[in-house]
Order: C-alpha cells, then structure tokens, then sequence
C-alpha cells in the first residue's frame, strides 16, 4: 500500500469515527422521541416501538463493531445512510410529526460528511423516496400540509449545495491526492537516495578498510626493506675495508716481484658495467650480485695465480739450491784441483791459477745462490700470505653475495607488495654506477671496487633514509584512512 493509499484510508477511518458519533447521538433522539410518544404508540401498537429500538441498537452495534474492528471502511457510509434511513422510516411509522422531515435532511447531513460520489447519490435517492413517503403519507400533519412542494424545493437545493460541495471537496481532494502522490514520490526518491547513500558509503568504508590493510602491509614491507638496506650498507663498508686491505697487500706484492705484476696482468679481464637509472631496488641489487661475482671471480683467478707462482718459486728455490750445490763441488774439486797442481810443482802452476779462478768463480756463484735463495724466500713468503688475503677474501665475497642475493630475493617480494607505490619510489632511486673493472691490473680492479663499494654504501643510506620517510608517511596516511573509515562507518550507522 502506497502513501496515497494509506492517507485515504486514514480520512476514511476518521470519517467513520464521525458518523459513528452522529449515529449515536441520532439514535438517542430517536430513541427519546419514541419514549416520548410511547402513550400515543400504545394506543397505535407497542410492538411498533419494539421494532424501531431494535434497529437502532442493531445499527449502532453493526457500525461500531465494523469501524473499531477496522473491517469495510469504504462500505460503512452505506450503511449509515441506509441505516439513518430506516430508523427515520421507522419512526415515521411511530409517529406522524415534522420531526420525520428533519430526519430525511438529517440523512443528507451524513453523506455531506463523507464527500463522496456514491454515497451521496444513494442518500439522495433514498431519503428523496423517503421524503415522498412521508408528505404523502403524512399530508396533514401541521407544518407538512401544504408545504409539500416547498419542501421538496428545500430538498433540491439542499441536494444541489451538496453536489457542489461534493465537487468543490472533489476536486480538493484530487488536488490533496496529486500532492500526496508528489510526496509519495519525493518520499520514494529521498528512500532510494538515502540507500544509495548508505551502499556507496558501505562501499567506501570497505574500501577504507581494504586500502588501511595494504598500507599496514606496505608498512611491514618498508620495516623490512629498511633493516635489508642498513645490512647491506654494513656488508658494502666491511667489503670497502678488504678490499683496501687487498690494495695494500698487492701494491706490497707488486713493489718486490715486478715481473709478477705482467704476470699477472694476464688474469685481468676487462669488463663492461652500463650505467643507468633504475627505479627499482631489486635492479641495483642485480648490478651488485653481478659485480660482486665478478670480483669472486678475479680473487680466484688471481688466488690461483698466486699458487702458481709460489709453486715456481718452489721450483727456483730447488734449482738454485742444485746450483749451490754445483758451486759447492766446483769449489771442492776447485781445490783438490790446487793440491793436485802444487804437487806436480813447476809445471802445475798453470793449472793451480785455473783452479784458483774456479774456485773464486765457484764461491761468487755460491754467494749469489745464497742472496736468490733469501730474495726468493721472502717473495715465497709474502706470495703465501697474499694468497691467505685472497683465500680470506674470497670467502667473505662468497657471504656477500650470498647476502646481496637473499636481498635481490627480498626485493622481488616486496617489489610485488608495493606495486602501487611504484611512482612514489621512483622518485627515491638514485643512479648507481655499473662497476667498471680495467684489467690493467689488479691495483686498479680493487681501487674501482672500492671505489663502486663506497658509492654503493651512500646510495644505499640515502635509501634508507628515503624508506624511513615514506614510512613516516606511510604511517600519518594510515592514520588518516583509520579516521575516515572512522567516520564513514558513523554515517552509515
């Protein structure tokens, strides 16, 4: 049931409620003016009497019950008009005065009250027969008799003012209905709007509540990714450190054994680094566990070098220990060699002097033996420990790179988390240079890594740096998106 409809039927109940009234007070008139020509009706015929109470108790009691029960609303004016029209009827058969009269208009007077088409027809049509009934029947009775035509002319106009006012409130009350509609739809659009509002207001808090959840994950991700770059920084300085260390020992290393520098030169490759800007950590990441392996690589090319050349020394060491053994028996043969010429005298002074030259000759190439001997073992001694360094080194380059890998690995999982923050970190990643290695010697390729490691280091304090900003921020617009939800979920409660 619509607005319209409700309102309708609302007016008809009040109505109801009037006439039920109406009745009531028509039936204790009625009812009084029975009593008050009982003698008369006696004489008449009491049952007449009888006859006209029960119907009005019965009409009060069929209306009431139908009105309070809220049954019929719309066929109760029927029945009253009908109703009042056999209780005036009724009563005109109890007694003849022009009290019948005022009953017939008094059942106009209930169909005024109810303003409608039908009802008022019949109550025209009934109470008309009704008051043709009664001036016909009732012709002399005084204040009837001879006015029969100016009452029925009363009785017209009175119908015609009823019908006027019938369309007067008619069109009234299509107006009334019009603007009940209007209101039934403004009513019905103010109802949608307002349950659109609350589904888009729903929407939006589960929006509020889904971006609060990703930036809270976004937030782990940036805890995450800051303790990566402040170990990958610590990581990037110890290796600066080594590789100094590395620098020192090489530039040790290639003061005394000169012609191991062109040696070694041999090991070094060169390599090309591309230079370039990348908005994502991963990528740097990628340049550095590429850099670092090939670094690996060249600490063991060179480590191995290095036991090569300590194997040649070895090797060096055991042929000039063979030569100082041949100066050894030069020298012993040099002077078996003098006895025997003193021994033959005169004609082995010749050969004495040759012998003597031999043996000098012998203690020269036993002397010289001695110093290659010492140089070559300090070299083998500084090539053991070079190659300690390297080994040392080498395995600290195999952690590094396992650490920069696990962090490459990291970075390809928060990389996927904060896909959506792509532009706002494309802003915080600075160029890092691609790391160049000349291999004109190995002084150079640990001076360039050094070099790549220190820049590295910063890059990667300005990153996290940048990161702790973005959780800061991260932070306040998590706030922020917690007290709208806030008060999103208010309005829509």
């Amino acid at each position: 049931m619509d607005v319209q409809q409700t309102i309708k039927l609302q007016v008809m109940r009040r109505k109801n409620g009037v006439v039920f009234v109406a009745l009531a007070v028509t039936c204790l008139l009625a009812l009084a003016s029975v009593v008050a020509f009982s003698g008369s009706a006696q004489q008449a015929g009491g049952g007449d009497s009888g006859l006209v109470i029960g119907l009005l108790i019965g009409l009060l009691a069929v209306f009431g019950l139908l009105h309070f029960t809220k049954r019929f609303p719309y066929a109760l004016p029927y029945v009253a008009i009908i109703g009042n029209a056999a209780i005036s009827f009724g009563t005109g058969m109890q007694s003849e005065s022009m009290s019948n009269i005022l009953g017939v208009f008094y059942g106009l007077v209930l169909a005024g009250i109810y303003m409608s088409l039908w009802p008022t027809v019949v109550s025209i049509a009934v109470n008309a027969a009704l008051l043709a009934y009664f001036v016909s029947s009732q012709g002399d009775v005084p204040g009837i008799a001879g006015n029969g035509t100016t009452i029925f002319i009363y009785y017209a106009l009175v119908c015609a003012l009823l019908i006027a006012i019938w369309s007067t409130a008619g069109h009234l009350a299509k107006q009334m209905e019009a603007f009940g509609a209007e209101t039934g739809r403004l009513l019905a659009r103010q109802k949608e709007d307002k349950e659109k509002l609350l589904e888009h207001a729903a929407a939006v808090s589960s929006n509020m509540t889904l971006i609060a959840k990703a930036s809270e994950e976004n937030n782990a991700s940036f805890v995450e990714m800051n303790t990566a770059f402040h170990e990958i920084a610590s990581g990037a300085n110890s290796q600066v450190d080594s590789t100094l260390s590395i620098n020192r020992s090489v530039q040790e290393t290639g003061q005394k054994i000169g012609e191991m520098l062109r040696s070694l030169e041999l090991l070094k490759e060169k390599t090309s680094g591309t230079s370039g800007r990348s908005m994502e950590g991963g990528d740097k990441m990628d340049h550095m566990f590429r850099s670092t392996t090939e670094f690996q690589h060249s600490i063991e090319s060179m480590s191995k070098a290095i036991a090569e050349l300590t194997e040649t020394l070895g090797e060096v060491t055991r042929f000039n220990e063979s030569i100082q053994q041949i100066a050894q028996q030069t020298n012993i043969l040099s002077l078996n060699a003098g006895i025997e010429a003193a021994r033959a005298g005169e004609s082995g002074r010749g050969f004495a002097v040759v012998a003597q030259e031999i043996r000098k000759l012998a203690e020269m190439t036993g002397r010289s033996a001695e110093e290659i001997s010492e140089k070559l073992g300090n070299v083998s001694a500084q090539a053991e420990a070079t190659s300690g360094s390297m080994n040392r080194i080498a395995e600290q380059m195999k952690q590094n790179a396992t650490v920069t890998l696990e962090t490459r690995q990291a970075f390809q999982e928060i990389n996927a988390s904060i896909a959506e923050l792509d532009e706002m970190t494309n802003g915080y990643h600075d160029m890092m240079q691609s790391i160049r290695t000349a291999a004109s010697s190995i002084q150079e390729s640990t001076e360039h890594f050094a070099a790549v490691s220190e820049q590295s280091s910063a890059t990667l304090e300005e990153l996290s740096a940048t990161v702790e900003t973005l959780l800061r921020q991260n932070m306040q617009l998590r706030q922020l998106i917690q007290e709208t939800d806030g008060k999103i979920k208010e309005m829509v409660q």
